[in-house]
């Protein structure tokens, strides 16, 4: 019997719970001392759960960065902060449940269209594609919009990560990105077991750029 894990053991460690955070913080383009200013929150505090200090952050601190977040209008899960799992997060849009439900499909296609737009406006070096198969579910779907911001250097935050990644040989792809023993070299790994399509794992690759997933969409049935 295929059960599924979590990508990377290392996305739910301290330093990965770490990255994510300072990312989800990046996407509301406030520094660590304005971030901690707004919302009540000790800057030294901040910063030990941003760095891994001292245990690094804590299921009640996820709690109310989640609600700071809300605030700034970006949508986040606590699995996925604390452990990498499920979908990254997104802005929010304005629409209430009752208005989506009856809104056609063109409006819902345009909406997708407007987040990314915001997305882009908020972050600088963005990029985004289409996943174009079914190699990363249970993670993403065929067919998903998904963007991130490019880490051009230090691309060790992105190990344990999945990500949008340009190598020097491959096309751009989503891939979970794994450590090597030699330097400035990965591992790029597919996650569907049960792929109609033959995606073999791609060793020591060179990497030109890659960018965590930080927003999906998908589009309506």
């Amino acid at each position: 019997m295929n059960t599924y894990t979590r990508p990377d053991e290392i996305a739910s460690s301290r330093s990965s719970r770490a990255n994510r955070l300072k990312r989800l913080r990046k996407m509301t383009n406030q520094s660590r001392k304005s971030f901690s200013n707004l919302y009540g929150i000790s800057q030294g505090t901040l910063q030990n759960w941003e760095t891994a200090r001292f245990g690094g952050l804590t299921e009640k601190g996820a709690h109310i960065i989640l609600q700071a977040l809300q605030k700034e209008g970006i949508h986040c899960n606590f699995e996925w902060l604390m452990y990498g799992a499920g979908h990254g997060p997104s802005f929010d849009r304005l629409l209430n449940k009752e208005q989506e439900a009856i809104k056609p499909k063109k409006v819902l296609v345009s909406s997708i269209d407007e987040d990314l737009k915001t997305f882009q406006r908020l972050n600088h070096d963005t990029i985004h594609m289409y996943v174009p198969d079914d190699s990363m579910e249970p993670y993403y779907s065929e067919g998903e919009l998904v963007a991130g911001i490019i880490h051009r250097k230090h691309l060790e935050e992105c190990l344990g990560h999945i990500c949008i990644i340009k190598t020097i040989e491959h096309p751009l792809q989503v891939r979970l990105i794994r450590p090597t023993e030699v330097s400035n070299r990965y591992h790029l790994i597919a996650l569907n077991p049960l792929s109609q399509t033959n995606h073999p794992p791609i060793f020591h690759a060179s990497i030109d750029y890659c960018a965590p997933i930080l927003w999906t969409r998908k589009q309506p049935i």
